[in-house]
């Protein structure tokens, strides 16, 4: 079996996340592959670049596969796996179904409206602790993921934190509701979840029958 883990939107790899799993993983005997979904150049990243980048490497790889997600990376692991029968279970956490529509509702006309016309927008990256610019072309690519259903039939696992700002959990209710493979565990704790990684790794063993 492989392990893929895919990090969220601003993140990156080496997050707090990304090398909790890491560390545990091994622990357990198992690697983990961490893609940077940022690719070579953030400023032109995309939803697609991403899938492009998580492509890649599942056609690198033989054999089945689980799919950890954080975030954004959440609904990219779902979507792949609606793909590509290579994916056999999904890890989600706090997944950000919505992105689309959640996050450029976060932003003011007048940021949207200065991002479309230079072409650009500043945003703090965690993975290169520092500002970095963001091409327009994500606002653009994402309209074409807008209202795509996420067709999955495989055994899911999903962390959803009741104090989650940045991703209401209803949103993970509604996704648990009209896929009966999944399974909903609600924790009192924000979009992060850092104080419950190793609660979710009790939970991840089992499920992926590694305990």
């Amino acid at each position: 079996m492989n392990y893929i883990y895919l990090h969220g939107f601003l993140s990156g790899p080496d997050s707090t996340k990304g090398k909790f799993l890491e560390k545990v993983f091994t622990e357990a005997g198992h690697k983990l592959y961490r893609p940077d979904l940022n690719g070579t150049d953030f400023s032109r990243m995309t939803i697609s670049s991403q899938l492009e980048i998580i492509d890649s490497l599942l056609q690198s790889i033989s054999g089945e596969v689980v799919l950890l997600g954080s975030s954004l990376g959440g609904y990219l692991a779902a979507f792949t796996a609606g793909k590509r029968k290579q994916v056999v279970k999904l890890v989600l956490m706090a997944p950000a179904f919505d992105f689309v529509n959640r996050y450029f509702q976060r932003l003011t006309p007048a940021q949207l409206r200065d991002w479309q016309e230079t072409g650009f927008i500043r945003l703090y990256q965690y993975h290169y602790k520092e500002h970095r610019q963001l091409g327009y072309r994500m606002v653009t690519d994402a309209q074409k993921y807008k209202n795509l259903p996420i067709d999955v039939q495989i055994p899911t696992l999903i962390f959803h934190g009741l104090r989650d700002e940045s991703v209401p959990y209803e949103v993970s209710i509604g996704y648990f509701k009209s896929h009966p493979d999944a399974e909903l565990i609600l924790l009192h704790s924000d979009h992060g979840l850092y104080d419950q990684l190793d609660k979710m790794w009790d939970y991840i063993k089992i499920f992926l029958n590694l305990a």
